[in-house]
């Protein structure tokens, strides 16, 4: 269908036209206090326009019954929109893609979040909540240039489980039949939410500290848009002019890569580029940037099909196993920190890379390897290069996970991070 509206496009006086149609049908299923209190089904069908003339550009989302009309009108708008001299143009080249399964066609997420509240109240949580989604979608890339179509779906979890003292919570993420158990998932958060009964109140100082899948995710996704080439060029990157340069330490190794089987992965980008695996930090050296065509040209860089036709954007993170295991790592930690989870990550300035985040839901205080209480009203504040370059070694295992607007769909070790900055939450 939407190749048809590249036609109808073109015969309407555009230079170059890309259309993106996502049809998505996404279920819910929110547990609180231990009971199911919201079932939810959304259908969407929507298409994201990108019209171009003498390198005027004009954009728009609508819902496809709408589009060839929101087609009809760009013609006017765009003559009153001034050139853009950073587009260059769409990838001219003709592509071939891989081929795709989908394992997933249906859950029943009401057993997935029964199984989750059992799982934390068998390690003695008073309280269960969370939410489970499950996500089909197919998108559909047209450009004059190329047309594909792809099918993704997934399953999430989030679990919060609560006892009297503190808070734990675990989330998993998988595209592949029993990719997780949701028993398991609520075992682990009622585990961290009941480990430890003794809570204090968080101190300030520099401590080692091993971050979790989750916490360790928010700093990698955060980071992971700054290398985005359209926050380099606009100077709001910790990373600009940094390509050939070390940026952290050598236990990481990252790669964006829309080739593994979970939410985002894509065959095309929104210009309809075929993706492929990205390595972008090798060994704590930057190699590259995220690039659509444009931003490839203009910089002289190889073109890593992450159109954004206006600000590349990142697909998956993926970091290279360590060598150990988590406990191995937690047992070495003299006086330091585990932390499970964060929120509320700001950046006081991008360029330079001052940050801070809020643990939460599982914030533990080690000694001599062992967990001795449980923190709170603590901040992580610091700066996310001296964090990356602070990177001791991550772990071998690896998990599936994806969070809020905090952590985007990753597959993440445990990190062990040292002399990281806490503040008082205040």
């Amino acid at each position: 269908m939407i190749d048809t509206l590249v036609d109808f496009s073109l015969n309407k006086g555009f230079d170059e036209v890309a259309i993106k149609r996502e049809k998505v049908k996404r279920m819910q299923v929110r547990f609180s206090n231990s009971e199911i209190d919201i079932v939810k089904e959304w259908n969407e069908d929507v298409c994201d326009i990108y019209l171009f003339k003498e390198k005027k550009m004009y954009n728009t989302i609508v819902n496809t019954q709408y589009a060839k009309k929101a087609i009809e009108e760009a013609v006017k708008y765009i003559e009153h929109s001034p050139p853009n001299p950073l587009f260059i143009g769409l990838n001219p080249e003709k592509q071939s893609y891989r081929s795709k399964n989908v394992e997933i066609e249906d859950v029943d997420l009401v057993e997935y979040a029964k199984e989750s509240i059992e799982g934390a109240i068998s390690k003695g949580a008073k309280r269960v909540a969370g939410v489970a989604y499950f996500n089909y979608e197919t998108t559909q890339i047209a450009t004059n240039y190329n047309f594909v179509e792809d099918v993704n779906s997934d399953v999430q979890l989030v679990v919060r489980a609560f006892s009297h003292n503190s808070v734990g919570q675990w989330a998993a993420l998988t595209s592949r039949k029993g990719g997780f158990e949701p028993r398991e998932v609520g075992e682990i958060a009622g585990n961290y939410a009941t480990i430890c009964t003794k809570v204090e109140e968080g101190k300030e100082g520099n401590y080692d500290v091993l971050f979790a899948p989750l916490s360790f995710g928010t700093l990698l996704s955060y980071s992971m848009r700054m290398l985005s080439s359209y926050y380099v060029e606009t100077q709001a990157s910790m990373f600009t002019d940094l390509v050939g340069n070390k940026v952290a330490s050598e236990a990481l190794t990252l790669y964006d890569d829309p080739t593994y089987p979970l939410r985002n992965s894509r065959v095309a980008d929104d210009e309809g580029t075929a993706t492929k695996k990205n390595k972008l930090i090798d060994r704590g050296v930057l190699k590259n940037y995220l690039h659509n065509y444009s931003s490839a040209k203009r910089m002289n860089m190889e073109n890593t099909a992450n159109a954004g036709i206006i600000a590349p954007m990142p697909w998956i993170i993926n970091v290279e196993a360590g060598k150990r295991e988590f406990n191995d790592m937690l047992s070495e930690i003299k006086k330091g920190l585990f932390i499970v989870n964060s929120w509320y990550t700001r950046f006081q300035n991008y360029r330079t890379g001052d940050f801070s985040t809020i643990p939460r839901d599982g914030v533990f205080y080690v000694e001599d390897g062992e967990i001795k209480s449980v923190w709170r009203n603590i901040r992580v504040s610091d700066n996310m290069l001296r964090i990356l370059k602070n990177i001791v070694e991550v772990s071998r295992e690896r998990n599936e996970v994806a969070w809020w607007g905090e952590v985007m769909p990753s597959v993440l070790p445990y990190a062990l991070i040292k002399d990281v900055k806490i503040t008082k939450a205040k």
